[in-house]
């Protein structure tokens, strides 16, 4: 298997770029065999790095094109699948890879439902307690749930979603409505808090 991704927003120089120059396409092979292609961008590799057995550059053009994707990563990716090395640069070190924030959004799926990157194993709250949620300059009273539909609706859950493995990432759900925006549409990778009420 093969993943390519390219999420490339330019955002490792804040300064004028030249010639659309961005983020670099690397290649990472994981423990488990299966092989990535992408642009090394935020936290791109993140959510993998403990699994990463090799990571290396991609000998490709990083600039001179706005859509990289298209004029210049399809020989590299295609070749890179077929089992050609020529591609394959110099070996970089996982430690240029950030690790997972913690309390920050991942992603706000299209029902409205936040996904964080907090794991259950760094909570210890009861089944029903009652929490405060503070993201985005809101304060929203929460209970804690082993499941997202184990609140009636219209009240907000933290619940273990769905992804994560055995260690779900923890999961904003305000059942039958959008959780996004009760919190007043706050962005990906903004941080939250949660406390006992």
């Amino acid at each position: 298997m093969l993943i390519y991704t390219n999420t490339a927003p330019r955002k490792d120089n804040k300064e004028s770029r030249e010639k659309n120059e961005g983020e670099k396409l690397v290649f990472a092979l994981l423990t488990n065999g299966v092989k990535i292609v992408g642009v090394n961008a935020g936290f791109c590799f993140s959510f993998v790095k403990p699994q990463i057995k090799t990571i290396v550059t991609v000998t490709v053009a990083n600039k001179g094109s706005q859509f990289r994707s298209r004029d210049f990563y399809p020989e590299a990716v295609i070749g890179i699948a077929g089992g050609e090395q020529n591609f394959l640069g110099a070996k970089l070190s996982k430690d240029l890879i950030p690790d997972i924030p913690t309390r920050r959004i991942a992603w706000i799926d299209g029902y409205g439902n936040i996904k964080t990157t907090l794991r259950r194993s760094q909570i210890n709250y009861a089944s029903g307690q009652t929490l405060l949620i503070t993201l985005n300059g809101m304060k929203r009273t929460a209970f804690y749930t082993n499941g997202t539909f184990s609140v009636r609706e219209g009240e907000l859950a933290f619940a273990p979603g769905s992804s994560g493995g055995s260690d779900p990432f923890m999961e904003i759900f305000l059942r039958g409505l959008s959780a996004h925006k009760e919190f007043g549409k706050p962005k990906v990778e903004e941080e939250f808090s949660v406390e006992i009420a």
